[in-house]
């Protein structure tokens, strides 16, 4: 007999479901995506496009680097005053300051 899992998580990291996601034909090099893993979604960055829509995808906090099929890949969208936007390539933080660049311009999100 198995038993369901229950984790406690903070409301604050609880964001609402992505459902108006607009798919994606292909995911670009170094862009921010959301990869179905180990039962959730894990924020990583695509290393390398493969054949066969496969994908590497590489994750800071534990250093790995997996292969995705593509529907187990999503844009990654960042929970920002409320709102969920879409994150087109990278974030940096930087003196306190995080800045999204989007399509070689940036903006300021403040921190």
């Amino acid at each position: 007999m198995t038993s369901e899992q229950e984790e406690v998580a903070d409301a604050s990291d609880i964001r609402p479901y992505t459902s108006d996601v607009h798919h994606v034909h292909c995911f670009a090099l170094r862009q921010m995506v959301d990869a179905w893993y180990n039962e959730g979604w894990w924020v990583g960055q695509v290393s390398s496009v493969l054949l066969g829509f496969k994908y590497k995808v590489y994750f800071w906090p534990t250093k790995e680097e997996l292969e995705f099929d593509h529907c187990h890949l999503r844009p990654h969208q960042e929970w920002i005053d409320g709102n969920l936007v879409l994150s087109f390539l990278y974030i940096y933080h930087l003196s306190g300051f995080a800045y999204l660049l989007s399509m070689g311009t940036y903006s300021s999100i403040w921190s």
